[in-house]
């Protein structure tokens, strides 16, 4: 299993990152998944408020359920909160990718 965690600087505050998980995707897969349809900030802001996903395609919750994500002050909380094999970091200005501490 592949277990992905991606992490989004909160728009307009100083301190506050939003992070969410991907349960079964390839690195390289979500890398390109990513980059190309979420490259922006507001992109990639969007994609936090849908919530954790069993894969890219497809979020965890239903329609009527609230997204699920955890929110954290500082982006070295975010980092450690969940196992992870793939790591991706959009800070405001674009990605960060690493898959087991490599760069993608």
């Amino acid at each position: 299993m592949n277990r992905t965690v991606v992490i989004v600087k909160s728009p307009g505050k100083a301190r506050g990152w939003h992070a969410f998980r991907i349960h079964w995707d390839q690195a390289e897969i979500v890398s390109t998944w990513l980059r190309n349809g979420f490259g922006t900030w507001l992109a990639a802001w969007d994609l936090v408020w849908q919530g954790h996903r069993s894969t890219i395609k497809q979020p965890h919750r239903l329609p009527d359920q609230s997204p699920e994500h955890w929110n954290f002050k500082t982006l070295r909380e975010a980092i450690a909160y969940c196992e992870h094999n793939t790591l991706a970091v959009h800070n405001g200005k674009g990605w960060r990718i690493t898959h087991k501490g490599n760069p993608i």
